[in-house]
């Protein structure tokens, strides 16, 4: 008997031990959920609304109560008198008739949740089914788990199909999707096999998946080639184009939320085609910057966002995490690399796909804010501390009603819709791929609104047995509308004047004209400006038209040997127009004009060799000299005191006070030496060895070059004889 033997004798009696110890766990933790909603809860008021009743729950319990504007009206008035009554009682009590359920979640939140209504619909009878026209589906929450033939499986994509309704597993494999009787639930993950189970009247589907071998084999793209994944021995995760259009994007980044391990995204702000920073395994330098390098088929772009590409052009996204799979980019792939692939055409019949959506955005939730006769007391009561006369009789307060929503006036429903077409196919020879797709995107606030429109083609032809030829293009055009409000306080930007503004009032005058807030009462801010300034007297457009081109010729010296010469052109010119109108509060009509240009040439020339020796040996390398150029250009202008608005920012000579113009102008080149070597012995035995030497025109003389070397190795423990099949495929 040998060591790894004992080894794993030893360790019987705690494998046999770990399904105990997690059924114990689970059942620990329904026990706490049961031990948490029994509490004992003293509560006795008079006339108190349900908000402030869930405020007394959450100062004896310490759990917040969570929900929605739309799951109930929490101003609903109630008369409590517990005493030492569990907390589950007392919820039940204060949700009766109200269609809401509540759930315990992590221990600390109860979230309540509308119950939908049961709906009747016609059904055609089929031979052999009983008529089930008349029976009513119910919509509600089917749970589940999800095991292969090891256990419980995290992170499965669990999607309602033909819906944007998509969850996934935790930890113990466990999940809760809202789904109806009959609608199918489609269950993938990377490495099993996807299935599809139909919804009955149970509300329990567990499912167990089967592990996919292709995927074993499938090809992952790295820097300057691919690799069978089995042989990855440096940190790359993937997602695919199924999880990448799970639901509408408005950028291909905004897909790898949540779907790549140690890569993090933060949207700026909430606005329509909002920039986006991206993390890879986190920060690296504390003034620099720490986005990841773009690498669009093959195409390092030269800006940090990518929205040129539509996300249901893209095949595949693959983030090279760890300095081994980096190493290639040398100094620009210091914060990981993001290498996005778009849709090929592939040989046989031609290929037509249509997709669509159409989705709507809303606030979460509204601020709760004074009405109009709450305020109007409030001040009421503030002037009786001031020792002067009320600011309004008990006729005026009464008048008032509810007042205005100022909140209603400045946000609204935002819809979003997708719509993309695409054709492929070809022969053994040429295959093609052409696409067209639309986003559209209206932002919370009137005035904002983003829309791209794109064009997506590749086609790739073998001229001969020996030479190949490949060409890729995007062309987009983007459009934007933004109302950014800045920081402010005391109402003098646009979201501080949407709550600050006082519900007593309305943004008209009698006779039309926009009322100015702050010189209505004494006891207003006097920097209180009206929000339809900044929404009806304030715009900011951007237009960009961008485009990415790359071909590149192959020649097969010999059957291991592949010389390729690629090129590239990457070109974005960006037009920005902000005008403020003679209307907006003090303005005597501003307007500033900017434009950019960036434009990038690539060049490439890479030898590939790939050959395996004695059926053990296989041998991997890549060699390769880039050129890649960066010019910016910018120019600006401006001007104030405009006697018309007629032609907002498009006739800055029509300026009183002309603005002083400015310009710009970068222009920086990138020299690189690289090469790579994977080595595998026996396919248990891996090796890499990347180098890339970087020369920039950046640096002063002496500091123009950087070495980035790096080495990586990997044992595939799962093919060595010892093991004999007891795991599946794993490496150290």
């Amino acid at each position: 008997m040998n060591n790894f033997e004992r080894m794993v004798i030893g360790l019987r009696p705690l494998l046999l031990a770990m399904p105990l110890l997690i059924f114990a766990t689970a059942t620990q933790a329904k026990n706490e959920n049961q031990d948490i909603m029994a509490k004992a809860v003293t509560i006795k008021a008079e006339n108190v609304s349900l908000a402030d009743a869930f405020e007394m729950i959450r100062k004896q319990t310490g759990l917040t109560v969570f929900y929605g504007n739309q799951v109930l009206d929490d101003r609903e008035q109630v008369s409590l008198n517990f005493e030492q009554k569990k907390l589950n009682e007392v919820l039940d009590y204060l949700l009766r008739d109200k269609e809401v359920r509540y759930e315990l979640r992590r221990n600390r939140v109860i979230v309540l949740e509308r119950v939908i209504r049961s709906r009747s619909v016609d059904l055609p009878m089929g031979s052999g089914q009983a008529d089930i026209r008349n029976r009513p589906l119910q919509q509600t929450y089917i749970r589940g788990t999800v095991t292969d033939a090891n256990g419980p499986i995290a992170n499965v994509t669990v999607a309602v199909k033909g819906t944007s309704r998509v969850t996934s597993t935790g930890e113990s494999g466990n999940y809760r999707v809202e789904a109806t009787e009959g609608e199918v639930l489609v269950f993938r993950r990377l490495g099993y096999l996807e299935k599809e189970v139909l919804v009955t009247q149970k509300g329990t589907v567990d499912v167990a998946l089967e592990e996919s071998v292709q995927d074993i084999d499938e090809v992952v793209v790295v820097g300057y080639g691919t690799v069978k994944k089995k042989d990855l021995t440096g940190a790359v995760a993937r997602v695919k184009t199924q999880e990448i259009n799970a639901f509408p994007n408005a950028n291909a980044l905004q897909a790898l939320s949540g779907r790549a391990p140690g890569v993090h995204i933060r949207q700026s702000s909430g606005a329509p085609g909002p920039g986006l920073s991206v993390r890879v395994r986190g920060g690296n330098s504390i003034k620099g910057s720490n986005e990841p390098l773009y690498v669009i088929d093959g195409f390092p772009i030269a800006g940090s966002n990518p929205s040129v590409v539509n996300t249901s052009d893209i095949e595949s996204i693959e983030i090279l995490k760890d300095a081994s799979a980096t190493a290639i980019y040398g100094s620009r792939g210091a914060n990981g690399v993001v290498i996005i692939t778009t849709k090929k055409g592939k040989a046989g019949r031609t290929n037509v796909s249509f997709e669509t959506s159409y989705s709507t955005q809303q606030l979460i939730r509204k601020l709760e804010l004074m009405n109009a006769q709450e305020y109007a007391r409030f001040y009421n009561e503030q002037a009786v501390n001031d020792n002067v006369a009320p600011y309004f009789t008990d006729e005026q307060i009464t008048a008032f009603g509810q007042g205005f929503d100022w909140q209603d006036f400045v946000f609204r429903p935002a819809p979003m819709s997708t719509a993309a077409l695409g054709i492929s196919g070809g022969n053994d020879k040429t295959q093609f791929s052409i696409g067209g797709s639309f986003f559209g995107q209206d932002g919370i606030i009137k005035g904002s609104n983003y829309n791209r429109y794109s064009l997506q083609s590749s086609i790739n032809h073998l001229i001969n047995e020996k030479v190949s030829a490949e060409l890729n293009m995007v062309l987009s055009r983007l459009t934007t509308e933004r109302r950014d409000s800045g920081g402010g306080n005391r109402g003098n930007s646009m979201i501080a004047a949407a709550i600050s503004a006082p519900p007593i009032l309305t943004p008209y005058n009698e006779d039309g004209s926009y009322r100015i807030l702050h010189t209505a009462y004494p006891f207003l801010a006097t920097d209180l400006r009206n929000p339809i300034n900044w929404i009806n007297e304030q715009t900011a457009q951007t237009n960009a038209n961008v485009a990415l081109i790359n071909a590149a010729i192959s020649y097969q010296i010999t059957p291991e040997l592949t010389l390729k010469v690629a090129g590239g052109m990457e070109n974005r010119d960006d037009r920005s127009d902000n005008y403020t109108t003679t209307r907006f509060f003090d303005s005597p009509g501003i307007a500033n004009v900017s434009t950019t240009q960036q434009a990038s040439l690539l060049n490439e020339n890479t030898l590939n060799f790939v050959k395996t020796f004695n059926e053990r040996h296989t041998l991997a390398a890549v060699a390769g000299i880039t050129y890649q150029n960066f010019v910016n250009t910018s120019l600006k202008a401006g001007g104030t005191d405009f006697l018309s608005d007629i032609y907002e920012s498009h006739n800055l000579g029509a300026a009183g006070t002309p603005g002083v113009p400015g310009s710009a102008y970068a222009k920086s080149a990138l020299v690189s030496f690289l090469g790579r070597v994977n080595y595998s012995y026996d396919d248990r035995y891996l090796a890499t060895l990347s180098f890339r030497r970087d020369g920039s025109s950046r640096y002063s003389p002496g500091s123009k070059w950087g070495n980035f070397p790096s080495a990586a190795l990997a044992w595939r423990v799962s093919n060595e004889d010892f093991m004999n099949g007891r795991i599946g495929p794993f490496r150290t």
